[in-house]
């Protein structure tokens, strides 16, 4: 697209990894890099990217930040809210402050400027597994909200899009200690198929499993379901 880039998170030697990556590709983009962590203080962390984007023209905010705590909800893990914290409430502090500049974007007949929010939800939006109570509810959040908040801006002519994938092969599966297996798929896929579904649909299914799991949903009763998946996935940690 040749659009200029900035890029938050609080791993300073993944920011020379992707910046390296996004300059191979084009060289002329320019990229801003923004030191945050999401999970501690949402104010804070928000207030921090907010100030370092300044009066910048912002025409897509991806709210992609993200991570899982596969964990029983009843172990009591700090880490629970440290994933709430970044999977929902920063996003939503920044987008608070964020959204009235997208929507100022509109298109005219001299600029054609237009806006656009995306955000990366997942599978389990659809279902919840036994060990993913927190990671699901902050899922099912972010995709509720997408879908009500592309109607509302339709008006205004910002283009609102959320995806739910199925595993892609990304640093995220080894971190919650989960092999990656040839059916998981490429980050490019999913990244290309939420551009190409902005400004079509407010919300795309990627990957067979998830497309799976959404015609299930269909066709199976909601709670038959819930405890077939109860069944066949393994069981959850028990607090001692």
């Amino acid at each position: 697209m040749g659009m200029n880039v900035i890029i938050h998170g609080r791993n300073a030697e993944r920011f020379a990894q992707v910046e390296k990556r996004i300059k191979e590709v084009n060289d002329l983009v320019e990229v801003k890099i923004i030191k945050a962590d999401f999970g501690q203080n949402p104010q804070e962390a928000a207030d921090e990217v907010l100030s370092q984007i300044g009066g910048l023209d912002i025409s897509v905010y991806f709210a992609n930040a993200g991570f899982a705590v596969p964990d029983n909800f009843a172990t009591s893990n700090p880490e629970q809210i440290e994933m709430l914290n970044t999977n929902v409430v920063t996003h939503q502090h920044i987008l608070n402050s964020m959204c009235p500049k997208i929507c100022s974007r509109t298109p005219n007949t001299t600029s054609g400027k237009r806006g656009a929010i995306l955000y990366t939800s997942s599978l389990n939006a659809l279902v919840s597994f036994p060990g993913t109570a927190g990671y699901s509810a902050t899922k099912s959040y972010m995709s509720s909200f997408a879908q009500c908040l592309a109607l509302e801006l339709k008006p205004r002519d910002v283009d609102v899009c959320v995806i739910q994938p199925g595993p892609v092969n990304t640093r995220f599966h080894a971190r919650v200690g989960q092999e990656v297996t040839p059916s998981f798929q490429s980050p490019e896929s999913a990244s290309t198929l939420i551009f190409k579904s902005l400004g079509r649909f407010p919300s795309v299914d990627s990957g067979i499993l998830t497309i799976i799991v959404r015609m299930l949903t269909k066709i199976v009763d909601a709670n038959a379901l819930t405890l077939i998946l109860g069944k066949m996935a393994p069981n959850p940690p028990k607090q001692d």
